[in-house]
């Protein structure tokens, strides 16, 4: 199911941004509050929890990769339930919500993705989070709660993705001056690339967008 393409740039950069850096951030952060909290006990404990919590990650990772659902999942719930407040927990949710969408078990991928947006402290990881569900209600036909989450709170820097994604629900509702509106707010961004823009521009043509760019009624 074709569920994530549309958001594929921002969350690649966001990976990129974590292999690079998250690591690195996080060790400071709790560098930097366990020297206020004082103790070195603590700078050890938090240090190894984090070592513990990366590990299970690049092995959920790995079980991605290789296409080892089950056991990748397994990993992923273990990792959520020992290591919950650590930053690795949100992105495990989203390669479980990721699996569980590949087997057609939209109802766990949506259990998966609704954790992130309740958990994840990074407001891109909860944004990426956002996207999936009103994709994943999007695909089963529940327009309303599609636009419910596409609608509520800050998009961001994914803010032409959202648009753009609002104009597939106005569209799947037969709403197409609501499509058109969120269309077109979609392609005037300057952060789409090219082809991205591309497909947008052929969604705004199919809603009468080009008939409305000439000034004529569709």
């Amino acid at each position: 199911m074709e569920i994530y393409n549309s958001e594929q740039e921002q969350v690649d950069a966001i990976k990129q941004w974590w292999e690079k850096n998250g690591k690195f951030v996080i060790i400071v952060g709790v560098l930097a509050i366990s020297a206020s909290v004082g103790g070195r006990v603590w700078k050890e404990y938090q240090a190894n929890e984090l070592g513990k919590a990366s590990s299970e990650y690049e092995l959920v990772l790995k079980g991605v990769e290789a296409g080892g659902n089950g056991d990748a999942l397994q990993r992923g719930g273990r990792l959520i339930e020992q290591f919950g407040d650590t930053a690795y927990a949100p992105m495990a949710a989203l390669a479980m919500a990721r699996l569980e969408t590949d087997k057609g078990d939209l109802v766990a991928a949506k259990q998966h993705l609704n954790w992130v947006t309740e958990h994840a402290e990074m407001d891109e990881i909860k944004l990426v989070a956002r996207l999936r569900l009103s994709r994943l209600l999007l695909a089963e036909g529940k327009f309303d709660e599609a636009l419910a989450a596409a609608e509520s709170g800050d998009s961001g820097v994914f803010r032409p993705v959202f648009e753009a994604l609002r104009g597939d629900i106005y569209a799947a509702k037969g709403q197409l001056i609501q499509a058109r509106t969120a269309y077109q707010a979609a392609v005037k961004s300057e952060d789409l690339s090219g082809q991205t823009k591309s497909m947008i521009e052929m969604k705004l043509d199919d809603v009468g967008g080009s008939s409305v760019a000439a000034g004529t009624k569709p």
